[in-house]
C-alpha cells in the first residue's frame, strides 16, 4: 500500500490577530487605561503613553523615570478636563521619590509624602475621580495600605500588615466608596480586606491564599474575583463564601497574576504565566466563571497587564513580547494542514466528542504537495458549534488517519 500523507497537521488560528502595538523588548512590567490614554511602564525603559488610536502609525510617547524599576502605572482623570498618570516604583540606592505624577503627559513630578522609610516598594495604584493633578488615591505599599486624601499632598496608612505584604488594590468609578486590598497576612499567609467607606472601615473577606490581583462589581462589592498562584476565586456574596473556578495542576510553575472584569460586556478575563499548555495566553468567561476560553496566543514570556476599553477592546501587555490589542469579537478557527505525494481523491470530515458528523470540509481531487484546509468552527448548516473537542478523518483511497484538536472561541 503506496502512503500518500508526508505530514499531517493542525493548529488553531485567530481569526482575528493580536494587534501588535509595539514595546517589545522593554521589560514591561506595568499597563493602565483611562478614557483613550494607555500607560505602560517597564523596568529600566520609563513610562510610555499612547493613545488609543494607533492608525496613524504614530510612536509611544516617552515621559520619563528612565533607569527606574517602574511596578505600576495609573491612568487617571485629573481635573475637570485632564488626565494624568501616576507611577509606583521599586526604591533605589538614590533614594528616589516612590510615587511619581505626570499631568497631561508632562515630565514627573514626585509625590512621596508620608510613605515610611521601610516601605518596600509600590506595588500597586487606584482610586477615585480627584479634582488635583495627581489623582491616586490607595497605593499598595507592602507593610501598609496608603490613602492620599482629596486636594492633600500627604499619604496616610490606612490598614497595616506586621507579618506579610499588600501587593494590590483595586477600587472602580462605577461603585463609589468600594475599595479591595490583597496580598498576605500572618503565618496562614493571606489576605483579601474590603472596603465600602473608601477605607474607613475594612472587613477581612480573604480565601485561602495570598491574594495576587482582585476585580469586582455591584455597590457592595457583590460579585468578586481573585487570582492566587494556581487558583481563580469566585465568590457572589461579597466574600462571605469563596470557590475555585479554575486551576492549574501542571508542574512547570504556572501562575496566575492579572484578573479584569469588563462591564462593557460582562465578560472576565484572566491571565499570567504558563497557564495553557505552556503559553501566556488570556482566558475569558462570559458566564461568570463557570466555563473558561483560552485566547490563544504563540507567546511564553509572562503577561504583566490587561486592560479593556470602553468600547470592549482588549490589551495585553508582555513582558517582552510587548503590547497587543485583541478586538472583543475574536473568533478562532483551525487549519488543518497536509501535504500528499501524488495527486488522490481525499476526503477531509470533522466529527464531534461522541462520533457524530459536523462538517465535510473536502471531497474531491486534490494535488501534490502542500494542503490545507481551515475550519471556521460551523457545521453544514453553517452555525456555529459549541468549543470543545472534535476529530478530523482525512482519506485517500488508500489511507485514513484520524486526529484529535480542541476548538477554543
Amino acid at each position: 500500500m503506496m502512503l500518500l500523507i508526508v505530514w499531517l497537521t493542525v493548529s488553531i488560528l485567530p481569526a482575528q490577530e493580536y494587534e501588535y502595538l509595539g514595546l517589545q523588548n522593554r521589560q514591561i512590567t506595568s499597563l493602565g487605561i483611562y478614557d483613550g490614554i494607555l500607560a505602560v511602564g517597564t523596568q529600566e525603559d520609563g513610562v510610555f503613553w499612547h493613545t488609543l488610536d494607533f492608525s496613524d502609525g504614530s510612536e509611544w510617547n516617552l515621559i520619563g523615570l528612565q533607569g527606574q524599576n517602574v511596578l505600576t502605572v495609573y491612568p487617571h482623570k485629573s481635573g475637570p478636563i485632564g488626565w494624568g498618570i501616576g507611577a509606583g516604583m521599586h526604591p533605589n540606592e538614590s533614594g528616589d521619590s516612590l510615587v511619581y505624577c505626570s499631568y497631561m503627559g508632562e515630565p514627573f513630578e514626585p509625590n512621596n509624602q508620608g510613605f515610611e522609610e521601610t516601605a518596600p516598594a509600590i506595588y500597586d495604584l487606584d482610586g477615585f475621580p480627584d479634582p488635583s493633578i495627581c489623582g491616586e488615591t490607595y497605593a499598595a505599599a507592602g507593610h501598609a495600605l496608603y490613602i492620599r486624601e482629596w486636594g492633600e499632598d500627604t499619604w496616610t496608612p490606612i490598614y497595616t500588615v506586621y507579618e506579610g505584604s499588600l501587593i494590590t488594590v483595586s477600587a472602580r468609578v462605577d461603585f463609589p466608596g468600594v475599595v479591595l486590598a490583597g496580598g498576605s497576612e500572618g503565618f496562614a499567609g493571606h489576605l483579601l480586606i474590603k472596603s465600602t467607606d473608601y477605607g474607613e472601615t475594612w472587613e477581612n473577606i480573604s480565601p485561602m491564599s495570598f491574594i495576587v490581583d482582585v476585580d469586582f462589581v455591584g455597590a457592595r462589592a457583590d460579585t468578586i474575583f481573585a487570582v492566587a498562584g494556581q487558583y481563580v476565586y469566585r465568590s457572589f456574596d461579597g466574600g462571605s463564601e469563596w470557590e475555585i473556578v479554575f486551576a492549574v495542576d501542571i508542574p512547570e510553575y504556572p501562575s496566575f497574576s492579572e484578573v479584569l472584569v469588563d462591564l462593557s460586556n460582562n465578560r472576565v478575563y484572566i491571565a499570567g504565566y504558563n497557564i495553557w499548555g505552556g503559553q501566556t495566553s488570556p482566558l475569558y468567561s462570559d458566564d461568570w466563571g463557570e466555563s473558561w476560553t483560552p485566547i490563544l496566543s504563540g507567546r511564553y514570556d509572562p503577561i504583566v497587564g490587561i486592560a479593556a476599553s470602553a468600547d470592549g477592546d482588549m490589551y495585553v501587555a508582555y513582558e517582552s513580547s510587548g503590547i497587543f490589542r485583541i478586538d472583543p469579537e475574536f473568533n478562532f478557527s483551525t487549519e488543518i494542514r497536509f501535504r500528499l505525494d501524488q495527486p488522490a481523491h481525499t476526503r477531509l470530515q470533522i466529527f464531534n466528542a461522541i462520533g457524530q458528523p459536523v462538517k465535510t470540509l473536502l471531497n474531491g481531487a486534490m494535488q501534490a504537495g502542500k494542503n490545507s484546509v481551515i475550519w471556521d468552527g460551523s457545521n453544514e448548516a453553517n452555525e456555529l458549534t459549541v468549543p470543545g473537542v472534535y476529530y478530523y478523518r482525512l482519506q485517500t483511497e488508500n489511507f485514513q488517519r484520524i486526529e484529535r484538536m480542541v476548538l477554543a472561541r
